[in-house]
């Protein structure tokens, strides 16, 4: 078990209160304190046999009792299809730490390990609020690691826990409800909207949502990635959408939440009721205050889009590579100091860049890029007028391609394409017509909010940190392959503070974000058989050079915690700004024996997660 790991306190007597040392630690499997099978059993009769031991989901491919060689080609087969693995207890989107790796290679692989590691043991399959309500009491009696789950789409491990009991919620659906004029239940009157919205009550991902939006021509802010929650930690997270320029974030759009308490409770939380829960669920980081069942989102009237999309990458047959990867670095830089401009003249969306030839499939990478390296862009402007295309070709021909022309015989190629969308529904079906798939298990990733000042202030700056961030540290194998995700989702209304008190007075999201144009995500990709030694020095690359060069760019912004490094030891400063005070009080009121932990969430730092062999047993070393 040498990913496991127990949960201890610091600061007991503050987090705990007047508890044993052995009740400072959070219980594992064999233990005594560890629930007993008659435990289980009056669990799973609660939740009316819901209760389910967890598997590694590529067991069948191990020798062993539970081998098979037929379900094994299958689950090989669909590895990489993050559908597939959102439909598996302990199936992960970005499977960081997997203990039992899917092998490529027939069933019975004699000198292969396959054990759960960091999964949970145990899964409530919920369907029902109560469901929730009985795990959480639960995991509060026995004094269990409790892990909230959706759909698995986590970058930072939150939706993992050795030995922990998990709680899915991607099974309650209950229904979603549509309301032509929104008038809130509970008559909360700091409630202004009364356009049209959404109620999501379960467990639904956003391809549902937007099915439900586009049928009735209306756009919701949500996930580029349409198999993603809704309710999880991309919406209480900040959550950045391709409409998220026009109408301002996901959490910018709730209205109203109801929350299952680390209590058992159901509370509703608005800008009227539980209003300092309200504040922290919307941008504070999921996992952490309760578990939400039921949000009520904004919808927006559709309109037709223009998309913009651009290629830079170096000519195949180069003759100087070093120059041209110098011009490609100059151009990018070029690129990014109009984003604001193009961010102003109603443009958003998403890109990504690298120097090098990308040997892993990059979602969204065009071929010449990733044979070459290179940058690529879809971005796109809602835009109803009859002659918004011509105005729009011009506009980013001033504002960007005539940028562009003096890289022409510098070993550059520069295409662009337009292309013109009825509705945002359309657009949006057509960018993510593809398969969505996994993440890779050996990544590590920073990120970094960068306002108009940092993109057009000091252009030697701004290419040092696109030299950093693109390259390895000498002693980082040459191997990795490194992609900067762009995401232009920031400008317009993120920039605005409505006068909706729903959407402003009550928003937990890093304040950062209300100076953002464009969300940074330096990725370092090592192939699936590389050492820990190496993944090691990737991570010490990530954590430090590449995040220090995008801090010492942008200092008074921060980093975005669905897309952070899960070891940045900024965490706090970083991911919550000058909100993280604010929310560490609501955290502890709401949940002040701290049941909800996650790494690098609000209060974890009130624990630290120890190997299992160096806890020595008969010491107080909890």
């Amino acid at each position: 078990m040498a990913l496991g790991t127990y949960i201890v306190a610091l600061g007991l007597l503050a987090l705990v209160g007047q508890s044993t040392a052995r009740e400072q630690c959070k219980c594992v499997p064999n233990e005594d304190c560890w629930p007993t099978l008659t435990d289980w059993a009056e669990l799973n009769d609660a939740v009316s046999g819901k209760l389910i031991q967890n598997t590694p989901v590529a067991e069948p491919c191990y020798y062993g009792e539970d081998d098979d060689q037929k379900l094994c080609e299958t689950i090989v087969d669909q590895w990489s299809n993050s559908t597939f693995q959102s439909l598996q207890p302990t199936g992960y989107c970005y499977p960081l730490d997997y203990a039992c790796p899917v092998l490529s290679a027939p069933t019975g692989t004699p000198h292969g390990g396959c054990d759960l590691g960091p999964a949970p043991v145990y899964t409530i399959n919920a369907t029902e609020p109560e469901d929730v309500a009985e795990g959480i009491q639960f995991a509060k009696t026995h004094n269990l690691r409790l892990v909230i789950k959706n759909t698995g789409h986590d970058l930072l491990a939150r939706s993992q826990g050795y030995g922990s009991l998990q709680i899915w919620l991607k099974y309650i659906q209950e229904g979603i409800d549509y309301h032509e004029e929104y008038q809130s239940p509970s008559q909360c009157g700091n409630t202004n909207w009364t356009g049209s919205a959404f109620t999501v009550r379960g467990g639904y991902l956003w391809g549902d949502l937007y099915a439900a939006a586009f049928e009735r021509d209306l756009i919701v802010v949500g996930g580029q990635d349409p198999t993603v929650g809704v309710l999880g930690g991309y919406l209480q997270g900040g959550g950045h959408s391709p409409a998220s320029r026009d109408f301002g974030l996901a959490v910018d759009q709730v209205l109203e939440l109801k929350v299952i308490l680390a209590s058992g409770e159901l509370v509703t939380a608005n800008a009227c009721e539980n209003r300092d829960l309200f504040f922290a669920l919307r941008g504070g980081g999921g996992g952490t205050y309760g578990a939400v069942v039921s949000a009520t989102l904004k919808a927006h009237p559709s309109r037709p889009a223009i998309t913009h999309t651009l290629l830079v990458y170096p000519l195949p047959n180069r003759k100087d590579p070093l120059a041209a990867t110098m011009a490609l670095i100059d151009a990018v830089a070029e690129i990014l100091s109009a984003y604001p401009a193009l961010s102003d003249g109603g443009f958003s969306g998403y890109g990504g860049w690298g120097v090098d030839k990308v040997d892993s499939p990059i979602a969204g990478a065009p071929v010449p890029v990733m044979e070459n390296g290179g940058y690529a862009h879809a971005f796109a402007k809602l835009d109803d007028s009859e002659d918004g295309l011509e105005e729009a070709q011009r506009f980013v021909s001033a504002t960007l391609m005539q940028r562009l022309r003096k890289y022409n015989g510098s070993g550059l190629m520069i295409s662009e394409s337009w292309e013109r969308y009825s509705s945002f529904g359309d657009y949006y079906t057509a960018a993510t017509r593809a398969q969505q798939h996994v993440g890779f298990s050996k990544m590590t990733l920073t990120s970094r909010l960068l306002d108009k000042a940092s993109l057009t202030g000091d252009p030697a700056q701004l290419k040092e940190m696109l030299r950093i961030t693109s390259t390895n540290a000498p002693d980082v194998p040459e191997k990795a392959t490194i992609w900067t995700m762009l995401f232009l989702v920031g400008g317009g209304k993120v920039l605005d503070s409505p006068t909706d008190p729903s959407t402003h007075r009550y928003v937990g999201v890093h304040p950062a974000w209300r100076k953002a144009y464009l969300l940074a995500v330096p990725t370092s990709i090592l192939p699936e058989d590389a050492d820990d030694r190496s993944l090691q020095k990737m991570q010490h690359d990530t954590t430090f050079r590449k995040a220090d060069a995008m801090r010492a760019l942008a200092p008074d912004m921060g980093s975005y915690l669905n897309d952070g490094d899960r070891h940045n030891p900024w965490w706090q400063t970083d991911f919550f700004g000058d909100n993280y005070p604010r929310l560490r009080a609501i955290k502890d009121e709401y949940d002040p024996d701290h049941v909800f932990y996650c790494p690098t969430c609000v209060g974890s730092e009130e624990w630290k997660e120890v190997p299992v062999e160096d806890k020595v047993e008969g010491e107080d070393a909890c």
